[in-house]
């Protein structure tokens, strides 16, 4: 699996997720994170050229905007693209490390809940856990 956080979130985060992702040989579910600009190749890229990079990828986005819901129009190119979304509750103001642990003590519930789920999905993910289906 290829999980993509998009420029919403911490690059730094990406990677250390990624770093330790490489060390957790036992988990059942094996993802490559990745940050935004590393598959696009520059900073600034639309949310609609990455939605379909990332669908070329068969890879899920990761995302914190708080206007998810609002851009229905996205929902065309998740279903177009064949795109799993997982949405963070996470807030620009709440602080760095709590946005480390919230992935963290999620990570492997995050990876069993979507290794099975069809594409396109989405799953909205609250800060101290708990996830809701969201229907497009």
């Amino acid at each position: 699996m290829l999980f993509v956080f998009d420029e919403n979130l911490s690059e730094n985060l990406s990677k250390g997720l990624n770093i330790l992702e490489g060390g957790n040989t036992r988990s059942p579910y094996r993802v490559d994170v990745k940050f935004a600009v590393e598959i696009m190749g520059a900073k600034g890229a639309s949310d609609e050229e990455l939605i379909a990079k990332i669908g070329e990828l068969d890879g899920i986005l990761i995302t914190q905007d708080k206007d998810f819901k609002n851009k229905k129009h996205y929902f065309s190119l998740y279903k177009e693209h064949n795109v799993g979304v997982i949405l963070y509750t996470i807030q620009n103001k709440d602080i760095y490390w709590d946005k480390v642990k919230s992935f963290v003590k999620n990570w492997e519930d995050i990876k069993e809940l979507i290794n099975g789920a069809q594409k396109p999905f989405a799953f909205i993910i609250g800060k101290n856990g708990g996830v809701t289906k969201y229907s497009f």
